[in-house]
């Protein structure tokens, strides 16, 4: 209504409004006074003679100044939206105008959209001091004068958007662009079988023949066929083109370029293709060196859909592509998209608090989550009554016409499912920012949003609800206001899990612990530098005072030489919420090993190979550390079966360029002993793939086999790098899994463009120096195995950081020895728990085992012809009688051959060997004063 001109008891003249507005932050307003020499009210504006002007019935308010910006000069264009006197903003909108005939519309819905997350941030702590954007402060401290300038249908851009986040007292600035129309993913069609017939999400490439508009294309599916051991990439030329012929080829990413694929098919007489991705994101296929040459459609399809499909495959699996008509607007308005103006206004809300309002530089180093912030505030003000976490939501589904349902602009749409978004800590690496970074820390996010859920129920009321809908935003909130300037990721957990300690006495710390180490940011996760997305390390564990067990650790001495002592170090745990008692603590002495007498740290009891530590009663939260020694057998050692050092060239190895020039060289830049190691350099903007393997295969013997090679590598991160392969039998190279490095495993996942191998483990990065890599290959005994190094490079990853390349040096094929007993505590509860050392425990170096190694002072011995094939002679010979003992043995230890015997002079006899099978054996000559053993071949 119209003010009334009153006098306070100051002497001051006011204007007073009687305001018809219910504000969600401050209630009913019924009454706001402003001095009368100012115009300033927190709804509009009126002259001091009680007149509405012209600002009192637009949208400007004390919040936003919502207005037009088509020709991008950062002020209005005028003509603003005006609701009349009874403020009744009502305006002509439909999904079949072109923006230029909706701008009324766009504005208001700007206005509302912007106060709506004005409220909800200032609702959950983003109040005057916290740095809210408002003209008026109205006492309540912080500074004023900053209301956001929202500027719909911004002519500075398009298909975007975005907020400048200057200090508290400077407004913020929102674009908001317009977007061009497009018919998306809305092309394919299953007509055939019924129980999966419907419309599914296919993106045409930027290349390849038009879809059909009026008359659909319909085809029948079938998989290419391109005669390698992975037939459906189609990269080679087709073999089953007879199947191909008039129809639509469905082929697989991978290994080549989405171009060659597609001209494979169209060659074969492939009416259309499908290529299907290898995960549940959909990408642009690019055309690449041949794409240009392909006139038929080529469409892109997420992995579940072509599971389905594949299915039916030969089976009646009828398609249709199809592009809708274009019948609506040429352009969309991100202004009618909330998700977009939620995520923008987000920018602001995360700038200003994480810091403090004066500080809104603090969110420019490599590591932040920014963009995770405002999509998640994008996905908490789009929930509806009945949404779940598992229900796929997308980002900008709106303005890229993708339907409510859609993927939206993000590689994956968010999901608790990780079915549908199965990202983790370490998907950062590598990517682009800052988007790809933030779609991380918003799928944790969106995570624990839906875990208060479960847990707390969800509340509809946003500003004012006690749901776990609104618990978890106020962590959120909380977290950005306790973070420190440049924060990371673990910061940035860390923080939630401080703002729950304030806020709930940490009663949800297992529930956040949980929630974040489900996506890598768990509790051995390590984040190395802010500033660097790269560096940091992933874990899926959680705080060990979240399992609620008695449970045990041990540590050992990682890796001796043959009679070194074993440090040996045990840690008990009571993470119960009551007392364990009569706890007792056992350790298991490994074969080899003797516990040395008085190294314990706590009283023990040896019972035969078992050591016993009785601990008493254990308070909840104890934790207890005892240490000890074991002595080791000098003659007890991992097995050499061969071994190359690279100081004699060549012989053992040959290389094989699979692209480019660089190829792998002997070098003398860095060795790990001697002068000499195998090297291929890292190179910028240079495609190459190169492979170095063995000339001849290894036969597998022996229980517990194992190649290690010593090894150091320094590459652009994350793109760069180098991986193991084996081929079995004279099979294909396969890429040697994950799973079987006992130690110095794979670094990481590495850009698919450098090796178009999906979800490719890999070298990468900064070693720090050499480390030894140990593979397992006990799966393969009885077979003939080969590896070979293959390292790459891509002409066109991000960024100039190069390093050195690879380094490879003392490659060896051995028996492995290890010691790792069990230790186990248990009490009085009927609690249990075992475990032993990890990475196998501790290992034993190889030993040569060559007759020139003297360990015999009054016997020679002599073995011949070795390799042996019907028998081995030997020859004893002492200047002295002397007692020897003679064992011919398996490489694990098994007798095959034992006896007695008195050697004076010399000693000549022949062991036949040709009943057993080929392979490795241990011949052993023991005497009071020692022991002799040398590896003997069997053929």
């Amino acid at each position: 209504t119209a003010p009334q001109r009153m006098t306070a008891g100051d002497g001051a003249t006011y204007n007073v409004f009687a305001v018809p507005v219910e504000s969600p932050i401050h209630g009913p307003r019924s009454m706001v006074t402003e001095p009368a020499d100012s115009l300033a009210s927190p709804y509009g504006w009126h002259d001091i003679d009680g007149n509405p002007g012209p600002e009192l019935t637009i949208t400007r308010g004390n919040n936003v100044h919502a207005y037009l910006d088509t020709d991008a000069d950062n002020i209005s264009d005028g003509g603003e939206p005006d609701g009349g006197p009874d403020l009744l903003f009502d305006f002509t909108y439909h999904d079949t105008l072109e923006p230029a005939d909706m701008q009324d519309a766009a504005t208001v819905q700007l206005f509302y959209m912007s106060n709506i997350m004005h409220d909800l941030a200032y609702s959950y702590g983003m109040n005057e001091p916290a740095g809210a954007f408002q003209q008026n402060n109205y006492g309540n401290g912080g500074i004023g004068g900053d209301p956001v300038n929202a500027e719909a249908q911004d002519g500075g851009g398009t298909n975007n958007a975005n907020f400048s986040t200057p200090p508290d007292g400077s407004s913020g600035r929102m674009q908001m662009f317009l977007w061009n129309a497009s018919s998306g993913e809305n092309v394919l069609t299953v007509a055939e079988p019924a129980d999966i017939a419907g419309l599914y999400a296919a993106r045409p490439g930027a290349f390849g023949g038009p879809i059909p508009v009026d008359t659909p294309l319909v085809g029948e599916v079938a998989l290419v066929n391109d005669g390698s051991n992975q037939p459906t990439l189609g990269c080679n030329e087709l073999v089953n083109g007879d199947e191909i012929a008039g129809k639509i080829a469905m082929i697989d990413r991978g290994s080549c370029e989405f171009g060659r694929k597609s001209l494979n098919a169209e060659n074969a007489g492939a009416i259309a293709v499908i290529v299907c991705n290898f995960e549940d994101a959909l990408v642009t296929m690019g055309a690449g060196a041949v794409g240009d040459q392909v006139t038929i459609p080529v469409v892109f399809m997420r992995r579940s859909d072509c599971e389905k499909l594949k299915v039916y495959v030969g089976n009646g699996l009828l398609v249709q592509l199809q592009a809708p008509t274009q019948s609506g607007p040429t352009q969309l308005d991100g202004d009618f998209d909330n998700g977009i103006i939620a995520h923008e206004y987000g920018h602001g809300i995360s700038n200003r608090l994480t810091g403090g309002p004066s500080n809104t530089g603090c969110l420019f180093n490599d590591e932040q989550m920014g963009e995770g912030w405002s999509d998640f505030f994008s996905l908490i003000t789009t929930v509806k009554p009945g949404d779940t976490g598992e229900l796929p939501r997308g980002i900008g589904n709106y303005a890229t016409s993708r339907g409510p349902d859609g993927g939206g602009i993000r590689r994956f749409p968010y999901s608790t499912d990780f079915a549908v978004n199965s990202q983790v800590y370490d998907d950062i690496i590598g990517s682009g920012a800052p988007h790809p970074v933030g779609e991380v820390w918003a799928a944790v996010l969106w995570d624990l949003y839906w875990k208060f859920v479960e847990v707390y129920g969800w509340d509809p009321d946003l500003y004012h609800g006690t749901g776990g809908n609104n618990m978890a935003i106020q962590l959120v909130f909380d977290g950005m206001k306790m973070q420190p300037c440049q924060p990371g990721f673990l910061d940035g957990r860390d923080a939630i899990l401080k703002a729950d300690t304030a806020l709930y006495d940490g009663a949800h710390g297992c529930l956040i612990w949980e929630v974040f180490a489900r996506r890598g940011f768990g509790w051995s996760a390590d984040q190395g530098s802010s500033d660097d997305r790269n560096d940091h390390r992933q874990a899926f564990d959680l705080r060990p005072e979240c399992i609620k067990e008695l449970k045990v650790e041990k540590e050992v001495t990682d890796f001796i030489t043959a009679g070194q002592p074993i440090d040996v170090t045990l840690r008990v745990f009571n993470h119960k919420e009551e007392a364990a008692t009569n706890v007792v603590l056992t350790d298991e002495i490994p074969e080899g090993a003797s516990f040395v007498a008085g190294s314990a740290s706590a009283p023990v009891v040896v019972n035969g190979d078992l050591l016993v530590f009785e601990l008493g009663d254990l308070d909840p939260g104890t934790a207890l550390t005892i240490t000890y020694q074991l002595a080791t057998d000098p003659t007890r050692f991992s097995i050499q079966q061969f071994f190359d050092d690279v100081e004699n060239g060549d012989a053992n190895f040959d290389f094989e360029p699979l692209e480019g020039s660089t190829i792998w060289e002997i070098a003398d830049l860095i060795p790990h002993s001697g002068s000499f190691h195998w090297y291929i350099p890292d190179e910028d903007g240079v495609e190459n793939d190169q492979t170095l393997f063995f000339v001849s295969p290894f036969t597998i013997t022996g229980d517990n086999p194992a190649f290690r090679f010593y090894h150091r590598y320094d590459t652009k991160i994350g793109f760069h790098g180098g991986f193991v392969e084996i081929s079995v039998d004279g099979g294909p190279w396969e890429t040697l899994p994950a799973d079987k490095f006992i130690r110095g495993g794979y670094r990481g996942k590495i850009g698919f463009q450098t090796f178009a191998i999906p979800f490719l483990d890999a070298f990468w990065g900064n070693s720090n120096g050499y480390i030894a890599s140990y593979i397992d290959l006990s799966e393969y005994v009885g077979h003939q195995v080969n590896l070979r190094f293959r390292f790459g490079t891509d002409d066109n990853s991000p960024g100039d950081e190069v390093g050195l390349g690879w380094l490879i040096d003392d490659v060896e094929l051995m028996e492995l020895f290890v010691y790792n007993g069990q230790a186990c505590v248990t009490s009085d509860q009927g609690d249990q728990a075992c475990t032993t050392a990890p990475a196998r425990g501790t290992i034993v170096e190889s030993d040569l085992m060559s007759a020139a190694v003297e360990r015999l002072p009054d016997v020679e011995v002599a073995l011949a012809p070795n390799p042996a094939h019907d028998f081995l002679n030997v020859r004893l010979a002492s200047e002295r009688e002397t007692p020897v003992e003679l064992r011919l043995m398996t490489l694990e230890g098994k007798v095959l051959l034992q006896e007695q015997r008195r050697v004076f002079g010399q000693d000549f006899f022949q062991i036949p060997v040709a009943q057993y099978p080929a392979g490795f054996y241990l011949f052993e000559v023991r005497t009071d004063d020692g022991v002799w053993m040398e590896k003997v071949v069997v053929q």
